[in-house]
């Protein structure tokens, strides 16, 4: 059921590993259509720019084949630098939100952003959740790396909120209006984060994490699985 589906991480933006363009010009093309839809649907008036995409430390896909099925966006914070709280993202974030954090020791945070399916992968049309499945694995990316928590803003109107308490989030503020949704405002505490209990996911999640392809732009955040090795190991 799940081996034609592949799970690749890589930067967003690197000048020196060309052979990663392809994908990333692919994953980059699917973002940016699925979320300008998203946001002239939205009150808000919010104009989405690339420099959205280009800012973040680790870009996630799902591919099924050569087609991207769905993309999460990675970045990783220290809540003591100001020029890291200065940024847009952190406009999502209240003083309240973020003292919650500093009282539970959160130093450094990565933000999980941008949660992306594109609409032929959707559940009615594949049979699970692969937004469900991106961002467990999500959660084993956080596992690997040096920060304290998870932050993130949830759309409360797709579901992404109870997708991410079933895989161990909590809310720490409900229902506020980010850029015309309602969200609420989580985050995952490193060692708290934990499988679903949905047997599809967890086990398209496994599959996907046992073959993926990390690649070589993102060597300083996990260590490079190059796609030549997985063919190989095949």
């Amino acid at each position: 059921m799940y081996k034609d589906y592949s799970y690749h991480i890589l930067s967003a933006k690197d000048a020196f590993h060309s052979e990663e363009l392809s994908l990333r010009n692919s994953i980059y093309s699917s973002w940016h259509k699925l979320w300008t839809d998203v946001y002239s649907q939205s009150d808000a008036g919010y104009h989405l720019s690339s420099d959205e995409f280009i800012r973040q430390d680790l870009v996630t896909a799902i591919l099924h084949k050569e087609k991207v099925a769905a993309i999460h966006l990675y970045s990783f914070f220290h809540l003591d630098a100001s020029a890291d709280l200065s940024t847009k993202y952190f406009h999502f974030f209240s003083e309240k939100y973020l003292q919650e954090l500093r009282q539970k020791k959160v130093k450094t945070v990565m933000s999980m952003e941008f949660l992306t399916v594109l609409p032929e992968f959707r559940k009615s049309n594949i049979g699970f959740s692969i937004g469900s499945t991106i961002i467990q694995l999500g959660t084993q990316v956080f596992g690997q790396v040096n920060a304290d928590a998870i932050v993130a803003p949830a759309r409360n109107d797709v579901g992404v909120n109870k997708m991410a308490y079933d895989l161990g989030f909590s809310c720490i503020e409900k229902e506020t209006e980010q850029r015309g949704f309602t969200c609420d405002l989580i985050a995952c505490f490193q060692g708290h984060q934990r499988r679903s209990e949905n047997l599809a996911i967890r086990s398209c999640a496994d599959h996907l994490w046992n073959t993926k392809m990390v690649y070589p732009s993102v060597e300083r955040f996990i260590t490079p699985v190059h796609p030549r090795s997985m063919d190989q190991a095949a």
